[in-house]
């Protein structure tokens, strides 16, 4: 018998809501967008890790200075991702002008893989630096209609 400790419900298993005025993307348009590199990512050679990614975490709350930080200012927290050739072909790809799709493709056609196999591969990674904060989708360019 507990009768101080109870285990809490656990919520039903659903994806959580979508924000107002957002709507849902599917993977044929997403592959359409085009990566943006946060401005303040750096790109790092290490001898041990090969190619890295770095850039700056956000602080999230504000609290009083200590001595040492008054005095010598406080460190800037990096963020750090360790990168294998695809990812680092990848980012090199990445300039603000190709999709995901163009990006795919000359990757595809620079490693030998087949196309429908790297679009879900690229798409993914690019997703992966979207959710840390190195990277932006924007979504392309609605094509403009001529009625003339």
């Amino acid at each position: 018998m507990r009768l101080f400790f109870h285990k809490k419900p656990r919520p039903p298993a659903s994806p959580p809501p979508l924000p107002p005025g957002a709507r849902t993307v599917d993977t044929a348009t997403l592959i359409r967008a085009i990566p943006h590199l946060h401005p303040q990512v750096e790109r790092l050679s290490d001898r041990r890790h090969g190619c890295l990614l770095a850039w700056p975490v956000a602080q999230a709350a504000r609290r009083r200075p200590s001595l040492l930080d008054r005095l010598f200012g406080t460190p800037v927290r990096k963020r750090r991702l360790v990168l294998d050739d695809l990812g680092r072909r990848t980012v090199e790809l990445i300039d603000g002008h190709r999709s995901l799709a163009v990006i795919a493709a000359q990757l595809s056609q620079a490693t030998g893989h087949a196309r429908a196999d790297m679009e879900p591969a690229v798409l993914a990674f690019v997703g992966q630096l979207v959710r840390r904060n190195a990277a932006a989708l924007v979504a392309p360019p609605e094509q403009e209609k001529n009625t003339c």
